[in-house]
């Protein structure tokens, strides 16, 4: 019976620092943790798949923008080289006539005539050369090179009384016999460059009378030179009409060496950035290119362009506002669709982890209910073995009470009553020890309080009858004031003596010896 009321103790003490009370709570968390923990990596995961295939699908629409831009720059080039080439070959029918006819439909009604097309640059230039050697910008020693580079046979500079200011070295006299006849002719400008001459090999020429000083500027011209013109007019003529059209903000047109023959629009960025052609642009090669100029993107296209015999570069530079806005709201649009995926992931996520959370309180809550249901049931076996053990003796007390107060009453009428007394008080706390063993076995439920009315004389009596003899050992004396029965309260009798001898032993024990 020792040896279980001790196992009994044991499992009532030991059993809740064995189990570590919030262990299963941690675990619990911990569980809990690494579930939110995955289910956030499978989000991120998702998010991320989102995300790669809307950027997937953005190189897509990039790639497909591109092509389309590429389309519009090769439909471009055809545009130019269709042109160019009808009025390249209209200006070769046009040889030799006096009256040329006009352009074709595809030039516009606005457009100049076949011969205002062609002697208007020559006019141009030879206004330009005049202005050059007027502000001495044209020497002896640069006049080579600038015919060279302007494409200019001969060229000649008189003054009125037919002194030659400047000329190069090959200039033909027949010519200069031309321009000193000239010189006394009525008119402006003059113009021999088809019409039949008396002498066939002399070149065709443009001369204009100075603007500053009174004489005449000659510039001639010989096939070669009236060729590379006629492609000149051909491509300008043509780039004015496609330029401004599908979104074509500039074009220009560069020769084998890298030089400018046409241009028509504002041309954006590096001027000097376009190489000369190579074998690498000989096919229908286009090379794309994307910059920001100003507030816009262009996209500049270069190309091949054949036109005649020549093998040219054209750079086409081509609106890419529309594309760039395209662009920017496809990526908006994946971007705040991934972000508003990755909220709505990570607010599953929480919400998942605070339901599982309320659910582990709960299952915590559970368990401490079960170990608190087998602590108790182990007090509850506990009170029943001390209730055991303490009944046994407590019964043998009572009888041999009950013998003493039959069998060994004193005969004097004085000691009679004093034995009476003690023998019922005694009677009294062996019913009250009786009492609290069954309050100890109830230790699990809540006790029920037995109300009664009780004199308090009555009480003070029973309870200075306890504590004398323990005041005496301390040399402390109990006076109860007030004998008779005093008023009546309702209390548990037990209770309130129990409560009121507790509190009477506290002061015995807290006073000096």
């Amino acid at each position: 019976m020792v040896s279980s009321l001790h196992g009994i103790m044991r499992e009532v003490t030991e059993s809740p620092r064995q189990r570590v009370p919030g262990r299963e709570g941690k675990e619990g968390l911990r569980s809990l943790s690494f579930h939110s923990l995955v289910l956030g990596l499978l989000g991120l995961v998702f998010v991320g798949l989102f995300l790669g295939l809307g950027l997937v699908n953005s190189q897509r629409l990039e790639k497909a923008l591109f092509e389309a831009e590429l389309t519009k720059a090769v439909s471009t080039r055809d545009a130019v080289e269709r042109n160019a080439e009808g009025i390249y070959r209209l200006l070769l029918r046009a040889e030799g006539r006096r009256e040329w006819p006009e352009a074709a439909s595809f030039m516009g009604s606005e457009s100049l005539s076949l011969d205002d097309l062609l002697l208007t640059p020559l006019v141009d230039l030879a206004v330009e050369l005049d202005a050059a050697e007027d502000e001495g910008r044209i020497s002896s020693g640069s006049l080579e090179e600038i015919l060279r580079d302007s494409n200019i046979l001969h060229a000649l500079f008189m003054d009125s009384s037919g002194r030659i200011i400047l000329k190069d070295s090959s200039f033909p006299d027949e010519l200069l016999r031309t321009a000193k006849e000239l010189l006394n002719a009525d008119g402006t400008i003059f113009t021999r460059l088809f019409s039949p001459s008396p002498d066939p090999g002399l070149p065709g020429f443009i001369a204009i009378r100075r603007r500053r000083a009174p004489g005449i500027v000659l510039i001639a011209f010989g096939q070669k030179e009236l060729e590379s013109w006629r492609l000149r007019a051909s491509l300008q003529e043509a780039l004015e009409t496609v330029e401004g059209r599908m979104g074509v903000l500039y074009l220009e047109v560069r020769n084998g060496r890298g030089r400018v023959l046409a241009q028509a629009g504002e041309v954006r960025g590096d001027k000097d950035r376009a190489p000369p052609v190579t074998r690498l642009s000989m096919g229908d090669m286009v090379l794309l290119e994307r910059h920001l100029v100003g507030r816009g993107p262009v996209l500049e296209a270069r190309m091949p362009l054949h036109v005649g015999r020549d093998l040219l570069l054209l750079a086409a530079g081509l609106d890419g506002t529309e594309s760039r806005e395209l662009m920017r709201r496809n990526r908006l649009q994946i971007y705040l669709t991934t972000a508003m995926m990755t909220s709505m992931a990570f607010m599953a996520v929480f919400l998942l982890y605070l339901t599982q959370r309320r659910q582990q309180a709960r299952l915590d809550e559970v368990r401490e209910r079960l170990r608190q249901a087998e602590r108790f049931s182990a007090l509850g076996r506990l009170a029943g073995m001390v209730a055991h053990e303490v009944r046994n003796p407590l019964n043998a007390i009572s009888m041999a009470v009950q013998r003493l107060g039959r069998e060994y009453a004193p005969q004097g009428e004085e000691g009679r009553e004093e034995f009476s007394k003690l023998v019922g008080l005694i009677r009294e706390e062996i019913r009250r020890i009786n009492g609290i063993v069954e309050d100890f076995l109830g230790v699990t439920r809540k006790g029920k309080l037995e109300l009664r009315e009780i004199p308090i004389g009555d009480l003070l009596e029973k309870l200075k009858t306890l504590v004398e003899a323990q005041a005496s050992s301390r040399n402390v004396e109990i006076v109860v004031a007030d004998r008779g029965s005093g008023p009546v309260v309702l209390a548990d009798g037990e209770r309130i003596m129990q409560a009121l001898l507790n509190l009477v032993n506290n002061s015995l024990e807290a006073m000096p010896p």
